[in-house]
């Protein structure tokens, strides 16, 4: 799966400055920001955005949290006020997809830390 490197502007000047040690912690909240709430996605939001740009990199539908999905692992995230072990996985994947490094510079999987 391809990642659309402007899902890096959709985050809000207050996500930008969240240093890495705080996301995890902080991703429910990041997630509602954009638009992502449990009883769906808000119309005209970022979230409605980056869910209509993922069904169109994957051909017409969005993947399953298990399957890599961002949406869904958003969704899921703001719904449950949690991260997942598979919301983590996929957003790990799709950051380290934008071209994110790891501290140490390598292109390792991006963790999200506790």
């Amino acid at each position: 799966m391809s990642y659309d490197s402007s899902i890096a502007t959709y985050l809000s000047p207050q996500a930008r400055g969240i240093p890495c040690r705080d996301l995890k912690a902080r991703a429910p909240e990041i997630a509602n920001y954009m638009g992502y709430h449990s009883g769906g996605i808000q119309k005209y939001s970022m979230a409605a955005e980056g869910m209509r740009r993922e069904a169109r990199t994957c051909g017409g539908g969005v993947p399953s949290m298990a399957n890599g999905g961002v949406s869904a692992s958003l969704q899921s995230i703001e719904a449950t006020g949690m991260v997942k072990v598979d919301a983590e996985r996929s957003l790990s994947d799709a950051l380290t997809g934008l071209g994110m490094k790891t501290v140490d510079g390598s292109s390792n999987r991006i963790r999200l830390l506790n």
